[in-house]
């Protein structure tokens, strides 16, 4: 008959080996639910539900790429984060219709959920403005657009003060 003191020395859970190979698969485990808890959480967005229809804009996007290369549109983009607006300052070498609001995105690189679209208001001395939105760091595609033309530009952040955007051939 064994004495209390051997049946302690010899107890499965006083022994490394055992718990070195409980660990291993249990940590497999808890990385596997932290791995799907990130894949349900985040959306990547770079699957496209319907490629006929991108290739479709594609087309229409070259169109105004090229409508906009032949008016010279140009602009400046200037963020004031002090005041915490943005102005805009539209050019072009030929007359444009006249708009009293543009649509300007945000893009980001890679993930489309971080997008941000705002709305700029003409103001009295010609210039279009609208509150700064809050631009995460990144290296952000910046695009001005109506249905006739668009124009494209680069905004590193945070750092990025003046904009300037152009017709991309």
């Amino acid at each position: 008959m064994q004495n209390n003191s051997e049946t302690n020395l010899n107890a499965w859970h006083r022994v490394p080996i055992v718990w070195m190979l409980i660990a291993i698969p249990l940590s497999s485990v808890l990385v596997g639910m932290v791995m799907l808890w990130f894949a349900i959480t985040s959306y990547d967005g770079l699957v496209v539900d319907d490629y006929h229809q991108q290739g479709k804009e594609i087309n229409r996007t070259l169109a105004r790429n090229t409508t906009a290369l032949e008016y010279g549109i140009r602009a400046e983009l200037e963020l004031l984060p002090k005041s915490g607006i943005l102005k805009l300052r539209l050019s072009s070498t030929r007359q444009l219709a006249e708009a009293n609001t543009l649509p300007l995105s945000f893009v980001h690189r890679t993930r489309a959920g971080e997008d941000i679209s705002i709305m700029l208001q003409k103001s009295a001395n010609g210039e279009y403005i609208a509150p700064l939105p809050l631009l995460r760091a990144s290296n952000w595609i910046v695009q001005l657009e109506t249905g006739e033309w668009r124009i494209t530009g680069q905004a590193p952040m945070p750092g990025s003060t003046l904009i300037k955007m152009a017709a991309q051939s």
